[in-house]
């Protein structure tokens, strides 16, 4: 499976270009075939890609709307057909997931998570609500850690080993949670 990770500081303060890189190189381990990164002020989003599918090769992630969303994806998605066919002739099948993901959050918000089947977990920052919106999969099979700094920062990865990094500044206190 590719990885994903990001960090949101509160307070809007921007987000240190160290511990993106941090970020990126924890999760790089799970993520052989390359990736990318997005930083916007206090919004960092990374993806680490491990390529199982034909529709993954295409794949450019984190994915920016025209509308300025960002989404990281790391899943499979067992019903493409049938979300190709509901969200119109934007897309044509040799989408990637991603793609379809996007345009599912693009017509149906967030209630496109009852219209996707597969195994995931996602992370999506919308700036027109300024909403930092993070699900897995109903059955969990794909796991998504957050560790959150309370009124500081919150960071959020599909393994662990980010979040536990001696480099990282999210440090367990008395005030973090970290949630799996």
């Amino acid at each position: 499976m590719s990885a994903i990770g990001g960090i949101f500081n509160f307070d809007r303060s921007p987000v240190d270009d160290d511990l993106m890189r941090v970020l990126a190189s924890q999760l790089a381990k799970r993520g052989p075939d390359g990736g990318g990164n997005v930083r916007l002020d206090s919004l960092a989003m990374v993806y680490r890609a491990f390529n199982t599918t034909r529709e993954s090769h295409n794949e450019r992630q984190p994915l920016v709307s025209s509308r300025g969303q960002i989404l990281c994806w790391d899943g499979r998605l067992d019903n493409r057909e049938e979300l190709i066919t509901n969200l119109g002739e934007e897309l044509r099948g040799d989408r990637s997931d991603v793609d379809i993901v996007m345009a599912a959050y693009i017509k149906w918000g967030f209630d496109c998570l009852s219209r996707i089947i597969g195994t995931f977990a996602l992370s999506l920052w919308d700036p027109a609500s300024r909403s930092l919106f993070l699900a897995r999969d109903i059955i969990g099979h794909t796991i998504s850690i957050t560790r959150e700094t309370i009124s500081e920062s919150f960071g959020q990865a599909t393994f662990v080993s980010y979040l536990i990094a001696p480099e990282s500044i999210l440090k367990l206190t008395t005030n973090t949670l970290l949630l799996i």
